[in-house]
């Protein structure tokens, strides 16, 4: 199977359960997928740093220092792995 055939099978799950394979979504539904996978992203790191001040004792603490750093290094994909996907659609399509 081609790189083509294969992206043309990759799909978006809209929160209401439809699928929708990434080279149909319209362009401004594709942008507002990767920025809302973005700012989850961001959100999630933020609480986990916050979390740090809330707990007791240092190995915990090293925990989610661990985690925190971890997911900021991986980015958006290590939470949802058809980002990567989805920025590739948004790079062929020269999208903001």
């Amino acid at each position: 199977m081609g790189m083509e055939e294969e992206m043309s099978t990759k799909e978006w799950t809209t929160k209401n359960g439809r699928k929708i394979r990434i080279k149909d979504l319209d362009d401004g539904h594709l942008v507002n997928i990767v920025r809302m996978l973005d700012r989850a992203h961001a959100a999630r790191v933020l609480m986990l740093c916050a979390a740090q001040s809330m707990v007791n004792g240092d190995m915990a603490q090293f925990s989610l220092e661990q985690e925190e750093r971890a997911l900021d290094n991986a980015g958006p994909a290590a939470l949802w792995p058809i980002y990567e996907d989805l920025v590739e659609e948004v790079i062929r399509r020269k999208l903001k």
